[in-house]
């Protein structure tokens, strides 16, 4: 039988609990008084079996399309909140259409799907994709007539503690209408030793000052590094002009060094560099990339946030993803090793 505990016996036992302790010292009082509610919480503890609607399945399909680029497309599943993952790869086929006439098909290289169309810029790109058991899904996307215009300056400089690169990249926004845009700065390096590349690796830059545009917005008000994690921006403030966007980050060098191999010193060359990415993606993909953002705060005192998507029949998204990239090679700390 089901017990309901009446709020006015738990105040008075509470207050009958304190009367009895209240000659002993106050230390005391306080443990047992704390015992007594947790012992009255654990013990209201009940669990429920959900009773409502599940879900049906979907195919989830993610596609961001560059021009003159190889399209790559990932398809899973979705999974209700209580059901098992599973990882195996999943039996997918499909189709890409180019302006209207099919264009290739899908293949799979284990997770992950691909297809030998290389869109051109202003072409309308449509791709399907089905798997036994779920709906056919779709997915489209117009891609622009141009790539982004893109000018970057650096200087360095020292904050007391760091040496920091500072950039200067001025966008040149052609044409009216909202546009949607993304940065993207990426340090790598490299070992070169004569004409071999080793140990290659690279990663995302963590700014140290960021541009008021990159900024945004978050209720996330004691994690400011989580803002706009994507660096997302419009051409809201600078459409049809230019915009010079100032952001840092903590600075590289590049060095040469020797070192004995097999009784010869081989001078090896240690290479860093930077690469500054200002991508124009769609609305869709703006929108995803924001509500992604938001979902993964994961604050608990806010309704769950319902990531974008754009797919017809299932769940995800289609995009583009129209870049301009400025690479360069840091030089060695007095003294320029080598530039691009």
């Amino acid at each position: 039988m089901e017990k309901h505990t009446d709020i006015s016996t738990v105040s008075n036992n509470l207050q009958l609990a304190e009367g009895e302790y209240n000659q002993q010292p106050v230390t005391c009082r306080r443990q047992t008084l704390w015992l007594f509610l947790i012992c009255l919480l654990v013990g209201c503890e009940q669990t429920y079996d959900y009773d409502g609607e599940y879900p049906d399945p979907k195919l989830v399909m993610y596609a961001f399309v560059k021009p003159d680029s190889m399209i790559s497309v990932q398809v899973t599943r979705t999974f209700f909140f209580g059901d098992s993952v599973v990882n195996n790869p999943m039996e997918v086929e499909g189709e890409v259409y180019v302006n209207g006439d099919l264009a290739g098909d899908l293949k799979w290289n284990g997770e992950e799907g691909y297809s030998v169309v290389y869109p051109k810029r202003g072409d309308h790109v449509r791709i399907v994709a089905r798997s036994a058991g779920f709906p056919e899904v779709e997915g489209e996307v117009v891609l622009p007539e141009q790539a982004p215009v893109i000018e970057v300056d650096t200087f360095s400089s020292n904050d007391g503690r760091d040496d920091r690169m500072n950039y200067r990249i001025t966008i040149k926004d052609k044409g009216q209408g909202r546009r949607y845009y993304r940065l993207i700065v990426e340090s790598y390096s490299y070992t070169r030793i004569g004409d071999e590349i080793i140990e290659p690796s690279t990663s995302y830059a963590f700014f140290t000052d960021k541009d008021p545009l990159l900024e945004g917005s978050s209720s996330v008000w004691f994690d400011e590094d989580e803002r706009n994690k994507y660096h997302l921006f419009t051409n809201e403030v600078f459409e049809g002009t230019s915009y010079v966007m100032k952001v840092s980050n903590r600075r590289m060098f590049s060095y040469v060094y020797e070192e004995e191999k097999e009784g010869q010193q081989v001078v090896q060359y240690n290479v860093k560099g930077c690469r500054v990415k200002v991508v124009n993606i769609d609305k869709a993909t703006y929108q995803y990339l924001k509500s992604v953002e938001m979902s993964d705060r994961g604050e608990g005192i806010m309704e769950p946030i319902q990531v974008y998507g754009n797919v017809k029949n299932g769940v995800g998204v289609v995009g583009y993803a129209n870049e301009a990239v400025v690479d360069f090679v840091m030089p060695e700390k007095g003294n320029v090793l080598y530039t691009n």
